[in-house]
């Protein structure tokens, strides 16, 4: 389904393809910024904790190849800290904003992050991932970890990850059902959502988007009634 933690327009998702279909012999790998004075980034990480440090080390370690950055969504619209600094702009090959996540994910062939929520997506879809900082999803045996948890001895099938973060630990209600519902009951909700409802793309400003989540909630909300 394609499903991610945003589901924006799929408008610029064609762009990109045919920029990737330009790439010839290099390795694509995704860099997704993050919000810097977010508490993952803020408490999750060790050494560097900023967007333009993190590409920084990426090109350092991947010299030849093709990097796309994806700016976090409350960034580009300007109401939260992570631009770039500087000449870190031209470590990046390509600079995403219109492109959805998946259609991101699904070009590529590594994700290097701090601590950013695509890297566990990226698992999902079977790619290489490298963690900066210290998410829950690294030190499980899953990931190359620059900054391993130490206490994470134990080593873990990807199933059995999937399994405690979606399915054991979380608990999920349904506004349309009215009672507590499973994790397949509200993908099947976001698709529904998805088909059914317009979303705005990736680039639209911070205060629309969070207008659209406002306004989904309460159909579902008022629809229950």
């Amino acid at each position: 389904l394609a499903l991610s933690k945003y589901n924006p327009s799929s408008e610029g998702d064609q762009p990109l393809r045919e920029l990737v279909a330009r790439t010839t012999g290099r390795a694509i790998v995704l860099v997704p910024g993050q919000v810097e004075d977010d508490a993952s980034v803020r408490l999750g990480c060790a050494g560097i904790r900023t967007n333009s440090e993190l590409l920084e080390l990426v090109r350092a370690a991947r010299p030849e190849a093709f990097i796309l950055y994806k700016p976090h969504p409350d960034v580009v619209s300007k109401n939260r800290r992570g631009a770039l600094a500087g000449a870190t702009v031209r470590l990046a090959d390509h600079i995403e904003t219109r492109a959805t996540l998946p259609a991101c994910l699904a070009v590529c062939s590594e994700v290097h992050t701090l601590t950013s929520l695509v890297g566990f997506e990226a698992l999902l879809r079977g790619l290489s991932v490298f963690t900066y900082g210290q998410p829950f999803y690294s030190s499980w045996g899953l990931t190359t970890d620059r900054v391993p948890v130490e206490r994470r001895t134990r080593r873990l099938e990807l199933d059995e990850l999937v399994a405690g973060t979606l399915l054991r630990y979380p608990v999920y209600y349904s506004f349309r059902a009215e009672a507590f519902v499973t994790a397949e009951d509200i993908v099947f909700e976001l698709e529904r959502d998805r088909q059914q409802l317009r979303a705005l793309p990736a680039h639209a400003p911070r205060v629309l988007r969070q207008a659209e989540r406002l306004g989904r909630w309460l159909r579902e909300v008022l629809g229950a009634r």
